[in-house]
């Protein structure tokens, strides 16, 4: 194998990630968004000319590896730079960045509008960013929500979601009520497929919700963190008492008269419940089992400076401990059902999804693209993490909002979805959709600041997800709906 025959590799390794999960070795293009699952010579022939010049790297191989094995992982390592299809895939992205950039200057059509219709929550739970808030008592009236819903048919797609959070959204189950009976009304003339959710903490379930809910069928989501001594120590009332027993009655309640694939679980796991995930996993995958709700959401945060975030630097290695365990268990869940059953979402499912079709994505989220928040006053914001943090950034109140096109604020946030300098060069560049300006703003104070730590997580979620789409075809498992 001569020298000049090499040098292609050093511009495909600009593209390629490789890495170990569970002892097998993965290279990723990150260009062409191509797993590979490689022998030990080609993974370490990578890493090796990732670190040294050729001639360096072609010493420190050779005395490894014979000739022979050598010869063959550089050969295999320049069929994938012939054939991986980089050229075309990165003219699909190239197109796709400029219809993004695009987007920033014109309003897109909305998808989903969330109305937080208070503030108030019947609860006290431990890592609650509202706990502590000093307008608690906050509730949305019945012109706000008519205002915003009347918003989001003027701007929306074919396709809309309307969600409904709090607090604890079913405090304010009138307004809730109302809202949807005006979105049905408007719906007579704008002809739109309108779906409907709640999250909601599964304490407050009366026979004329439970028959609402029913009836307009909504997708309803139920915080539930595990066994009844893991709830109960994060989550329970104002008075201290645990709410495991009541939410599962009330689990109970909503099973014998909703539609099971309707209903989903929340859980959220504080650092100190990360060595306990084996006995919440095994926990909520009975529930699913008893009562068909799997888990959609799965939160592990922490409490600090007042809110909820992302863990920490030192318990970064807790969380990505649970990503590893999460999606060993969902192969376990596959192979049982010879299809892609997974239990705990944790972003791996978007993950899974964009690998298997190809879709580089472009922007970290849809916040303030095609989707917005409304809070009780009626602010509309981009999305609760960003407005939580030190910049309470809204675009203006519902009750005065008509020119959205020409919002200057809007505009303004929208150029800070831009990819940031320093991710130009990365490897999850394609698929990980640039960094979130919420949280680059809370822990950077800048919107282009690149938060390390979520840089970190999100490679751990790309590596499993990779690692499980690759077993999934070793166990030859071809359904992956997802």
């Amino acid at each position: 194998m001569n020298y000049r025959s090499i040098l292609p590799l050093k511009n495909l390794f600009k593209n390629i990630h490789s890495f170990n999960f569970r002892e097998k070795h993965f290279i990723f293009d990150g260009q062409a968004l191509i797993i590979y699952e490689v022998k030990k010579a080609i993974f370490d022939t990578i890493n090796c000319i990732k670190k040294h010049s050729i001639h360096a790297a072609l010493k420190i191989l050779r005395a490894e590896y014979t000739r022979n094995e050598l010869d063959q992982a550089i050969a295999e390592l320049l069929y994938i730079e012939k054939y991986n299809y980089a050229n075309k895939i990165n003219a699909n992205i190239i197109a796709g960045q400029s219809r993004l950039i695009e987007s920033f200057c014109t309003l897109s059509k909305i998808k989903s509008l969330t109305l937080f219709v208070c503030n108030d929550c019947n609860m006290e739970c431990s890592y609650c960013a509202r706990r502590k808030s000093n307008n608690r008592q906050f509730y949305m009236t019945s012109e706000i929500a008519e205002r915003s819903i009347k918003f989001l048919m003027d701007h929306s797609d074919k396709n809309v979601t309307i969600s409904f959070y709090g607090g604890e959204p079913l405090l304010n189950y009138g307004v809730v009520k109302e809202a949807v009976n005006y979105a049905r009304f408007l719906n007579k003339r704008y002809l739109k497929n309108i779906s409907f959710m709640i999250s909601t903490n599964g304490t407050i379930c009366s026979e004329e919700i439970m028959t609402f809910l029913v009836k307009n069928k909504f997708k309803i989501q139920i915080s539930l963190d595990g066994p009844k001594m893991l709830h109960d120590r994060h989550r329970f009332f104002r008075n201290g008492k645990g709410s495991h027993s009541i939410v599962l009655r009330n689990i109970k309640k909503y099973y014998s008269r909703y539609l099971p694939e309707m209903m989903r679980i929340a859980c959220v796991i504080p650092p100190g419940n990360f060595k306990k995930f084996n006995e919440i996993y095994t926990y909520l995958a009975k529930i699913e089992a008893k009562y068909r709700m799997p888990v959609d959401k799965f939160y592990p945060v922490e409490w600090r400076h007042e809110k909820y975030f992302l863990p920490s630097r030192g318990n970064i290695d807790g969380f990505k401990n649970i990503i590893e365990k999460t999606v060993v268990q969902t192969l376990k869940r596959c192979k049982k059902y010879n299809s892609y059953r997974p239990h705990f979402n944790l972003m791996i499912t978007p993950l899974i999804k964009m690998l298997t079709n190809l879709t580089p994505k472009y922007s970290c989220c849809g916040a303030g693209i095609n989707g917005f928040d409304v809070l009780p006053n009626g602010d509309l914001i981009s999305c609760l993490i960003l407005h939580n943090s030190r910049k309470k950034q809204t675009f203006g109140n519902i009750l005065n909002l008509e020119k959205i096109n020409d919002n200057k604020r809007l505009l303004a946030y929208r150029s800070t979805k831009r990819r940031p300098e320093e991710c130009n060069n990365c490897w999850m560049r394609n698929i990980c959709g640039a960094n979130c300006p919420a949280y680059n703003y809370f822990y950077n104070n800048s919107f282009r600041a690149v938060y390390k730590n979520r840089c970190e997580i999100f490679k751990k979620m790309l590596e499993s997800a990779v690692w499980l789409i690759s077993k999934l075809k070793q166990y030859g498992i071809k359904d992956i709906k997802v």
